[in-house]
């Protein structure tokens, strides 16, 4: 076998080599996207450390309500090195969208807020030391830094209240909750995103409405998760 014989099989692999890897590159920045999930925004649909597939060849007049994407925020302040953030579709262009404490409305069809979402409850002093324990006792983080402010879950309130006298119930009060009432309409060309997990996720309450164009893709597939049950499963 002579040097030109070998040179040019090298020089064919070089560039079988170079063109499989343009079309890797072509495929994963137009086509189909890996990420990995690093935030609990949308727990119990993905959870931290999860693997999707991320679909990018789309058109937003396709974009159905209820899916998963992938967005970058349109602040200014946030253009020179924005995040990649995932939240869910809520909003569509054209609908009008009002927002309480008791969680959302879409066109007039109300949806309730996330189990996930969390208020501020005020504690009354002489109930503090009781309601630490059974905070042990049920299993509640202790999301707070002071005694007389707890952040709890819809379900959590109610757990403890069961547990104190009708006296003591009165010094448990909610102070606020995470969402203000408003109401709004989602402009053409635009969505309103909502994280399943809104305690942590950043999404339209903070960025606002989100452009066509800042939609990366739309995630349709895990194909790992620490969780088995999750691996290879499509994404709703």
């Amino acid at each position: 076998m002579g040097i030109k014989h070998v040179t040019r099989i090298l020089w064919k692999w070089l560039a079988i080599t170079i063109l499989s890897g343009l079309c890797v590159l072509f495929l994963r920045q137009f086509v189909v996207g890996s990420y990995q999930i690093s935030t609990d925004a949308m727990l119990n649909a993905l959870q931290r450390g999860d693997y999707i597939l991320v679909n990018k060849c789309f058109s937003w007049q396709g974009i159905q309500r209820n899916r998963i994407v992938l967005f970058t925020s349109p602040l200014a302040t946030d253009s020179l090195a924005s995040p990649i953030l995932i939240s869910r579709i809520v909003g569509l262009p054209g609908d009008t969208i009002e927002v309480n404490a008791q969680g959302y409305r879409i066109n007039g069809q109300a949806f309730s807020r996330s189990p996930l979402t969390v208020s501020s409850y005020r504690v009354g002093a002489s109930i503090q030391p009781q309601v630490a324990e059974l905070m042990k006792r049920f299993s509640i983080p202790n999301r707070s830094t002071t005694a007389s402010l707890l952040r709890l879950t819809d379900f959590e309130p109610y757990q403890l209240r069961e547990e104190l006298s009708p006296e003591q119930q009165s010094q448990l009060t909610l102070q606020s909750a995470i969402a203000t009432d408003y109401q709004l309409v989602v402009p053409m060309g635009h969505f309103w995103v909502l994280g399943d997990n809104t305690t942590a996720a950043v999404d339209s309450r903070y960025v606002g409405f989100i452009p066509a164009d800042h939609i990366v893709g739309i995630a349709f597939f895990c194909w790992y998760s620490h969780d088995p049950r999750r691996n290879l499963k499509s994404i709703y």
